[in-house]
């Protein structure tokens, strides 16, 4: 049995409080909570834990039938048989431990997506970024940092097992956070799974049409979607973008490229990171090509001074060429409000980026749906596809930095 419970409060006692009481009031015994919590109450979260397991998640908001809300926090109570287990070290130590870890029929990820611990840890990184001219060296470092949202996906596709994956990137950040707990612990970085014995039905969505027969096709489908700058060519490796039109004489570095094109938002990583001020969102981006499916998937710009940028995706797969875009829809939220209105679902991971876009009108659009969700970071999945979706950018599996939502039915 899964039910929920929300507080408003931006005390962290109080909301804890608020929740325990009505957790008593269930008409079940629960074993499993998840809380959602916003910002206000992530600092202390260490507070929220019952007498089972109790797993902390940090979200920019939450959805009740009653509303949008960014302060407070959302749980949901469950009893259900589940495993749940939580993994650490590199990708690849992670990677062959979920393709070794038995899975449920329905799967959950939850793990911080970019993740520094303290800025002690972050110097030694920094300096080697710096010192080094070596593309694929530089992805070496950045692995320290990122779980690549497609490679954490492969374990359970090539099993053909559904797994929606909670990538953590909130829109404000420093060094330690995003911090998920569980049972009062912190995570760190690491990667929660949680296996449940029971089918959920599940949808993946990403709100635009979909996708061509080949690179050149697929283009065309989005440049009436979003506001097409400049195609590039991208020196890249796994998880790093060298020189943007490096195979000029004058090739840039993103923050070269962002200046050239006036693009002026941040000055300071370090000064950002240490005031926990670092800003997860951009109107501005690149659209990369997979070779494999002819899908494309964004990855957000920022004006950040480094020599090597990092992809929150692994690379491999992608086309050199890629398109330096505007995140502006074209069609504005028609799409999207079409779709949630058609669309039966008990509970909706909901993109952040649509949330800061269309703030009122996505709280309007959710008024009135007798249903519960989170406001997140672009989850990802993998499993039953019904259609050519866009973001499907390797066999089975979807992602995107933008728009990724998923609607789930208990």
């Amino acid at each position: 049995m899964i039910d929920f419970a929300y507080s408003l409060k931006n005390d962290v006692r109080r909301a804890f409080g608020e929740i325990s009481s009505k957790a008593e009031k269930l008409d079940f015994k629960p074993n499993l909570a998840i809380v959602y919590v916003t910002e206000g109450l992530q600092k202390d979260a260490k507070v929220f834990k019952f007498d089972f397991n109790t797993l902390c998640v940090p979200v920019e908001g939450f959805i009740t039938p009653k509303g949008v809300w960014t302060r407070g926090c959302l749980c949901m109570f469950a009893d259900m048989d589940y495993t749940l287990n939580v993994f650490k070290g590199s990708t690849d130590e992670v990677v062959e431990q979920l393709r070794n870890v038995e899975k449920g029929k329905f799967n959950l990820l939850v793990y911080p997506l970019f993740y520094v611990e303290s800025y002690r840890s972050s110097v030694g990184k920094y300096l080697r970024l710096k010192l080094t001219s070596d593309l694929e060296k530089a992805s070496e470092i950045y692995e320290g940092m990122v779980y690549p949202m497609n490679i954490l996906l492969r374990p359970f596709r090539d099993e053909s097992r559904e797994v929606v994956s909670l990538n953590i990137f909130p829109i404000k950040f420093g060094f330690g956070k995003p911090q998920i707990l569980l049972n009062g612990e912190k995570v760190g970085r690491g990667v929660v799974h949680l296996s449940f014995d029971r089918d959920f039905e599940s949808r993946y969505t990403d709100f635009l049409p979909e996708r061509g027969r080949g690179l050149e096709e697929t283009k065309e489908i989005l440049k009436k979607e979003f506001q097409f700058i400049e195609e590039v060519e991208v020196e890249k490796s796994n998880l790093v973008i060298g020189k943007i039109n490096g195979e000029r004489i004058n090739g840039e570095s993103v923050r070269e490229y962002l200046r050239k094109h006036r693009v002026r938002m941040r000055e300071s990583l370090e000064k950002d990171m240490k005031g926990e001020e670092f800003f997860g969102a951009t109107p501005y981006g690149l659209l990369f090509f997979s070779r494999e499916t002819g899908g494309a998937a964004g990855l957000g710009l920022m004006d950040y001074d480094l020599k090597f940028y990092p992809s929150l995706f692994d690379l491999t797969l992608f086309d050199n060429r890629a398109v330096f875009f505007g995140e502006r829809l074209s069609k504005g939220l028609s799409n999207v409000a079409a779709e949630i209105e058609k669309t039966k679902f008990d509970f909706v991971l909901f993109d952040q980026n649509l949330m800061l876009m269309f703030e009122d009108r996505i709280v309007s659009l959710f008024r009135g749906q007798n249903t519960s969700g989170i406001i997140t970071s672009f989850p990802s999945y993998t499993g039953n596809l019904e259609r050519r979706i866009m973001s499907e950018v390797e066999k089975k599996i979807v992602l995107n930095t933008s728009l990724s939502t998923v609607f789930i039915n208990f």
